[in-house]
């Protein structure tokens, strides 16, 4: 429990620990990492772009050669993409996209072939990576290439729809469409809990109808994601907002003084 606490759960390689109690909170621990590297990557990225991406890809495949040489029993799947800096490649390369966007964010161009072409690349790299049979690599590093691969596919999708005017980001301009996405990470955390607490309960819904079952398991999961989303991120998103300004004013205070 303390390691889950403290969100370092995901650096132990066992699934007893990294998925224990909520199996999503892996990714809260690699999120964590992520935060305490950023200024980092940030202060290298803005240096050299290239040599960033290749170092932060370097090091996570030398750290899964290496231990898988020196441990062969190890957990692959933690070693290929449930601990933090095998993400950090993704993180590294979303940092880069971030830089770029801030530095020619918008467009006067119709960017709907834009958006249906980088929307294709990923569909048909998501399908390639998911297909491809990787085992004549080590494993880790295999099921790295599978879970991660399409990642810079994915990076392209979000920036055409970020940056272009197209069908397909006026398409999900929609406010409820907005509000699902607002919500979906809260619904990515805490779905597993209720699908887990409905498993555990089968019994008692028995008498019900399996659709309606799963109707229910979905306007449960929405229902808590959207109550976590108005009542906590957006209470402490209001908070941190209201504690930068007031850092920013100390600090210009002390300047002036």
């Amino acid at each position: 429990m303390w390691l889950n606490l403290a969100l370092v759960h995901a650096w132990i390689p066992e699934r007893a620990v990294y998925w224990s109690y909520n199996a999503p909170s892996w990714s809260v621990s690699a999120e964590i990492f992520f935060y305490a590297t950023f200024p980092g990557v940030l202060w290298l990225m803005r240096r050299s772009v290239l040599h960033t991406l290749l170092a932060a890809l370097a090091i996570p495949v030398g750290f899964q050669l290496l231990l898988g040489k020196l441990e062969p029993g190890i957990d692959s799947h933690w070693l290929g993409h449930y601990n933090p800096l095998v993400n950090l490649p993704i993180f590294a390369l979303g940092v880069a996209a971030g830089e770029w966007f801030k530095r020619d964010a918008t467009s006067k161009v119709k960017g709907t072939s834009f958006q249906v072409g980088a929307l294709a690349l990923t569909l048909a790299a998501n399908a390639f990576f998911t297909i491809t049979d990787f085992s004549f690599l080590p494993p880790a590093l295999a099921y790295s290439i599978k879970t991660g691969g399409a990642a810079p596919f994915y990076l392209a999708m979000i920036l055409s729809l970020a940056r272009y005017d197209g069908a397909i980001s006026r398409a999900l301009s929609h406010r409820t469409l907005i509000f699902l996405g607002e919500i979906s990470y809260s619904l990515y955390l805490f779905h597993q809990l209720v699908i887990r607490w409905y498993t555990v309960n089968f019994e008692a819904f028995s008498p019900i109808p399996l659709w309606l079952q799963y109707v229910g398991i979905w306007v449960a999961s929405l229902t808590i994601a959207a109550t976590s989303y108005v009542l906590i991120e957006q209470f402490f998103r209001r908070a941190i907002i209201a504690l930068g300004s007031d850092i920013r004013g100390f600090c210009k205070r002390l300047q002036s003084a």
